[in-house]
């Protein structure tokens, strides 16, 4: 599962109950630096494996490092305290806090492993298909890595992966209204510039295919059907 770093998330891919690894790339700084949580569980205990990896380390060949914890909870924790003020907390001598100075703030808390994790390397190699670890290396986090390699591989890890290309078909066509041949020609927008000759914008014609994967995948229908193999004409007057 691939997703940003929402709190409501991660406490869903946490609390499933089932094995599951979750890729967490965040839309904010810093870009590069990608977590990735596998959730295992025995009979009573969850294993977190938490691996902080940069978002190109397997895009190209080399040796590459990362960073990882591998963590034991019990998956029925205890129940919480009892909320309240324990008995007796205000005869208590009060004592100041130190102030913590130089703390960092902001995503460290997600991006801990960074700081806080083990070191680690592997061999990546795209083109082979071939990824080696050390001969001690936890076996979780041998099969995670070698699970988002077989993913990932000669790619680049991002969140929302066809966020490129659904704002290029939204520029395009609008999901609304009645979907036939003449409403999509007249959807679709285009800018031509042209210089010192303005008589040749009443000779110019621009050709567009309509066709691909989101509509074979999405937006079967009648109407559209007749447009996968044809183009579609738009005359600018």
């Amino acid at each position: 599962m691939i997703s940003d770093g929402w709190g409501a998330t991660q406490t869903m891919t946490k609390n499933l109950g089932r094995e599951i690894t979750h890729v967490i790339h965040k839309h904010k700084k810093p870009y590069k630096k990608v977590l990735t949580r596998h959730y295992s569980y025995t009979k009573t205990d969850r294993i977190t494996s938490e691996i902080g990896i940069k978002n190109d380390v397997f895009k190209k060949k080399g040796k590459r490092e990362f960073y990882y914890t591998v963590s034991k909870m019990p998956s029925n924790p205890p129940p919480s305290k009892k909320r309240g003020r324990p008995l007796g907390s205000k005869n208590k001598s009060k004592k100041k806090k130190k102030s913590v100075k130089n703390k960092r703030r902001g995503m460290q808390r997600l991006f801990k492993v960074f700081y806080k994790g083990q070191r680690g390397y592997m061999k990546v190699d795209p083109y082979r298909m071939t990824i080696k670890f050390s001969k001690n290396m936890d076996p979780k986090i041998v099969v995670t890595l070698k699970e988002l390699f077989g993913l990932f591989f000669r790619k680049t890890i991002q969140n929302n992966v066809a966020e490129g290309s659904n704002s290029v078909i939204q520029s395009l066509l609008k999901f609304c209204g009645p979907k036939t041949e003449s409403s999509v020609e007249k959807k679709i927008r285009a800018f031509v510039i042209i210089r010192n000759e303005h008589e040749l914008l009443y000779q110019i014609q621009l050709e567009r295919n309509i066709r691909g994967d989101f509509i074979i995948k999405d937006l079967i229908s009648p109407e559209l059907a007749r447009l996968m193999n044809r183009g579609c004409t738009l005359e600018l007057k």
